[in-house]
């Protein structure tokens, strides 16, 4: 009797060993099919940030063939729309309201308000679609970020929509992301910030000075998937604050 129950203990034990190597198989192809997945809409910026964590991590070179000479093309593609943008503002003589800066991979654009908004409002004006849909054209190949700012100067507002600058400069920024997104980009390439009269790039004590700081700051920027990623925990120490309370005894 004692040998044939450790027969059967045996056996219990085999099936145990099995259903576990059965479980591992199972989950192993759980993940295969959604690594599969995963990669039949394959990001290429996405790709390239893993392969290099991946790299920092196992000290391996990532499979990158073919990638940095998008990237070249992407840059192409950045020069010819800055072009095309010089040329717009050049033939509509709008030299005095819009202002370029570009790099290798990054353009900026500074737009007055007077050429996207009337006075108070949020609502594009039609010579701003003519603008915005020029530039969308030109941004179909390019694998851009864009970001929006809205900018005002320091004289108060205070209506039923806009109780503040907050409102309206926010509102404006949104308007532009509104209709990139509408038209065709990514919302998730886009991002809208509303600055107030609090980044004034002229004194406001002048006219002149408040027409300059009320603007629209746009700005197109490849993606730097090349760059190696931050050390955080240096940032971090970095912008720890130096300043030790003081208690009153």
């Amino acid at each position: 009797m004692a040998d044939r129950r450790c027969k059967c203990d045996e056996e219990g034990g085999d099936d145990a060993t099995f259903y576990m190597s059965y479980g591992d198989m199972v989950t192993l192809l759980l993940v295969f099919f959604v690594y599969l997945t995963a990669i039949s809409t394959l990001d290429e910026v996405k790709y390239i940030i893993a392969s290099e964590s991946i790299q920092n991590i196992m000290e391996v070179e990532p499979p990158t063939e073919g990638l940095y000479e998008k990237l070249q093309a992407e840059q192409a593609a950045m020069k010819d729309v800055t072009e095309k943008i010089e040329e717009f503002v050049f033939e509509n003589q709008m030299e005095t309201q819009v202002t370029l800066t570009k790099k290798e991979s990054y353009l900026q654009m500074e737009v007055g308000d007077s050429i996207l908004f009337d006075s108070g409002s949020a609502e594009l004006k039609t010579k701003a679609y003519t603008m915005l849909g020029m530039i969308l054209k030109e941004l179909t190949d390019v694998n851009t970020d864009i970001v929006i700012e809205g900018h005002t100067d320091n004289v108060p507002i205070n209506t039923e929509v806009y109780p503040t600058n907050w409102e309206l400069s926010s509102a404006r920024a949104a308007s532009v992301a509104a209709f990139f997104q509408r038209n065709g980009i990514r919302g998730d390439r886009i991002t809208c910030i509303g600055k107030g009269e609090f980044t004034p790039i002229k004194t406001n004590k002048t006219t002149w000075g408040r027409e300059k700081n009320r603007r629209i700051v746009i700005e197109f920027k490849i993606p730097d998937i090349f760059k190696k990623p931050k050390d955080l925990d240096s940032e971090l120490n970095l912008q720890k604050s130096t300043y030790e309370p003081k208690f009153e005894k």
